[in-house]
């Protein structure tokens, strides 16, 4: 079967979906799942996306329609490789695009051999986005009054976050200002048939193939779609597809408002108004020292006192205190031990508590909607923006290494994780260095294994 025919047979599936009920949501795989010791083992299961190996019990995440949402820009983002050839055809498809007074699309993901999940965006730049996502997830943001809902329908919870507008991707979903930064020398593929319509093709390569299928009479997109052989941990393959396009339609403002039906629950993640200014420029991170005058094993309460009221305390897990490894049985008549990662998106990071550990982790937040650039440095002088080659100078050769949909460098025996979009550090983590006693093992997949030295 020929690469057309091929892309014809996956055009039917989508055109198919679209009358079907939304397929079930399959969740990524959990940051980290906890660490497994059997005997002198341990592996350490990674999502590729940023974790650092520490935070072990999944975050309840803007799941669903939120990653949709943010999807455009992560997959448009990160194309940015020239292709082989030039084309001012593409600089046409760009201007285009620009200047749109709303856009109505779907993305489908596909993770691995499973169901892709669907979700619907509709945004209006200057206004707000409105996505709805699978099991009842639906995510709206309102520029105006710079807040992002986020309503699970489902369990009944609402998270309502301030939005940084001015720090972040602007007033609107990005789309605009993405497709308009991609380089003009965009390969180009020749016309093709899309839905029985001639099409003007377009390329990149970058870890994957992205393709843009654009009309050649308005030069507005109408289908893109992201592919990479190695996008997913365990080396499983990852599509994004962006169909159904439309531009201009008509667009209700109330769809952006931000009501929250009677009986959920409430959460927000917002900067506290009486809480002290913190310039962040002055703070410097180290795995075995702290942040700052915070020592790393320092309890909430010292946490607190520094940094001020948290944007938002999410509890995380509540377990009974365990024996140490390899029993790792539960000890019984003690206060369980509770787990909670403590928000301060305002100032761009996030601390992971312990009850019984006190501070186990410092992770700088990647800039976006939601969050604010962290502008402190590690204690080697690494800020947000170095190069591979600026931390690799460094640190030497990373223990792990994944390369999926971004680059993940991890020095478990130092205490960091570095995590790079574009070649660029986006965030990085400082937590607990293993012990040296312990030989670490990177499996390939996004994950590694360590065990006990041998004597």
């Amino acid at each position: 079967m020929s690469r057309t025919d091929v892309d014809q047979v996956l055009d039917r599936i989508v055109i198919a979906l679209r009358d079907e009920p939304i397929p079930e949501y399959i969740s990524p795989p959990p940051t980290l799942r906890p660490n497994q010791v059997v005997g002198s083992v341990t592996k350490a299961v990674i999502d590729g996306q940023g974790s650092t190996g520490r935070w072990t019990s999944p975050r309840w995440r803007l799941a669903g329609a939120t990653l949709a949402v943010l999807a455009t820009v992560a997959a448009v983002a990160m194309l940015t490789a020239p292709a082989a050839s030039s084309s001012a055809a593409f600089g046409d498809v760009q201007q285009a695009v620009s200047g749109f007074k709303s856009l109505r699309y779907r993305c489908l993901d596909f993770h691995g051999e499973q169901d892709p999940y669907l979700t619907t965006i509709i945004s209006v730049p200057g206004l707000g986005s409105h996505a709805d996502g699978p099991q009842g997830v639906e995510t709206i943001t309102n520029w105006k009054v710079r807040r992002m809902l986020r309503l699970d329908h489902q369990a009944r919870r609402a998270i309502l976050y301030q939005v940084y507008v001015a720090d972040g991707r602007g007033d609107s979903d990005g789309f605009e200002e993405r497709m308009r930064s991609l380089p003009r020398d965009a390969k180009e593929l020749g016309s093709g048939e899309f839905n029985g319509k001639k099409v003007l093709r377009f390329a990149f390569s970058n870890l994957g193939e992205y393709v843009i299928l654009a009309d050649p009479d308005t030069k507005r997109p109408l289908r893109m779609e992201l592919k990479l052989d190695k996008g997913l941990p365990g080396n499983r393959p990852f599509r994004e597809l962006f169909t159904d396009f439309v531009f201009d339609a008509p667009v209700s403002e109330s769809l952006f408002n931000l009501d929250i039906p009677s009986g959920y629950t409430v959460e927000r993640c917002e900067e506290p108004r009486d809480r002290k200014p913190i310039d962040t420029r002055t703070l410097v991170v180290s795995p075995t020292m702290g942040v700052g005058p915070v020592r790393m094993g320092a309890p909430k309460d010292e946490v607190v006192a520094f940094f001020g009221t948290p944007d938002w305390i999410e509890t995380q897990r509540r377990s009974p205190k365990r024996s140490p490894a390899p029993g790792n049985k539960p000890v019984l008549g003690e206060a369980e031990v509770i787990l909670e990662r403590l928000h301060y998106n305002s100032l761009g990071f996030e601390v992971m508590v312990s009850s019984a550990d006190g501070m186990t982790e410092f992770r700088c937040m990647p800039v976006g909607t939601i969050a604010r650039k962290f502008l402190g440095k590690t204690d080697s002088g690494i800020q947000l923006g170095a190069s591979i080659d600026d931390v690799s100078r460094v640190h030497g050769p990373p223990e792990v290494k994944s390369q999926f949909r971004e680059t993940d460098l991890r020095y478990v025996h130092q205490g960091w994780a570095f995590l790079f979009g574009d070649g660029k550090l986006k965030s990085f983590s400082a937590f607990e260095p293993i012990s040296a006693e312990f030989e670490v093992k990177d499996n390939g997949d996004g994950s590694y294994t360590q065990r006990l030295k041998e004597k």
